[in-house]
């Protein structure tokens, strides 16, 4: 199976229920068959969790890790700057929705609404509310203050805000499926993980073959071969075994880079940060469209001149 990992990061970033459903642990079978039907089965009912307890216990620990260490290198009042920024442009988005579509009879942006994506604007207004909806949802968590990063509950995340990430999108693929392909496929992937049936054919006490099979999945294609490995009792794909290290490696490089920052740079990206706040300031106090559109391009321009200013790194 490909781009494991890649799944995996986004689960974790993420992290049909509402807050609280299934936030306790998720029973892993201790069978290579019985691992990927759960998986499938869990992930297609929206718990994400489910891809954290069948994590073995030192990759958990690998990422908890992670987070202290994101803690640590992320200066805190960078952080904590970020997140009222983020905060407020939630604020902005929900406060000032009536203007932003008002914006939309603007002439200028009539190229960009003959896309099928865009020019509904019934779908346009559910598919923004949406949007709005998950940035909250992100900005609200416990990952996104400074002190939530070192006492994270990823499971935890993973079960409440990560079903109703999961939620949305499913939503906002339902919404567009008939106009994009991406958003339909996405949608019957997730279905198809529900009728998942997984069969093992060959293998011993630390590795194994898994034929998988679903409706859904294209007859030429055939059914799906997966090689598993036993690490600390638990099933995991073997290409994930395999890259498990190297990716945690180039993970906490990336971070080593961000607690690279001089005060310079330091003070440099928190004036960025308070241009976009000024910016967002005057976003909330538009009363008409056309006043909004003024605020906008006058935050663009000071802050266009605060990210050449910026270090590098952080462009």
């Amino acid at each position: 199976m490909k781009h494991h990992l890649a799944a995996l990061a986004g689960s974790l970033a993420l992290a049909g229920c509402t807050k609280g459903c299934g936030s306790s642990e998720i029973a892993i079978p201790d069978t290579p068959e019985g691992t990927v039907t759960t998986v499938a089965h869990q992930l297609s009912r929206n718990r994400p969790r489910v891809v954290w307890d069948a994590l073995p216990n030192s990759w958990q620990s690998d990422v908890k890790g992670l987070l202290r260490t994101a803690r640590d290198s992320y200066d805190r009042d960078l952080y904590t700057k970020g997140l009222k920024v983020s905060q407020k442009v939630v604020k902005v988005l929900e406060s000032q929705r009536e203007l932003i579509f008002g914006l939309l009879d603007d002439p200028s942006l009539a190229p960009m609404l003959k896309d099928p994506v865009t020019k509904d604007r019934a779908k346009l207004g559910q598919a923004y509310d949406l949007s709005v909806h998950m940035m909250k949802t992100l900005v609200r968590s416990d990952l996104a203050t400074h002190r939530g990063l070192k006492e994270a509950d990823v499971g935890a995340f993973l079960a409440d805000e990560g079903a109703t990430l999961m939620q949305d999108l499913r939503s906002l693929a339902a919404l567009y499926a008939a106009d994009a392909e991406e958003m339909s496929g996405f949608e019957r992937s997730l279905q198809s993980l529900g009728n998942l049936r997984a069969e093992r054919v060959s293998g011993d006490a630390q590795s194994a073959t898994v034929r998988v099979t679903a409706q859904g999945r294209p007859k030429e294609l055939g059914p799906e071969e997966l090689e598993l490995t036993r690490v600390e009792g638990r099933w995991v794909p073997a290409e994930m075994d395999e890259d498990w290290q190297s990716t945690m490696d180039q993970a906490r490089t990336s971070l080593a880079r961000v607690e690279s920052l001089t005060e310079s740079d330091k003070q440099k990206v928190l004036q960025a940060l308070e241009s976009v706040d000024a910016g967002l300031s005057a976003l909330l106090e538009a009363s008409t469209p056309e006043a909004f559109k003024q605020a906008a391009m006058g935050m663009s321009a000071s802050l266009g001149a605060r990210i050449m200013a910026m270090p590098q790194i952080l462009r």
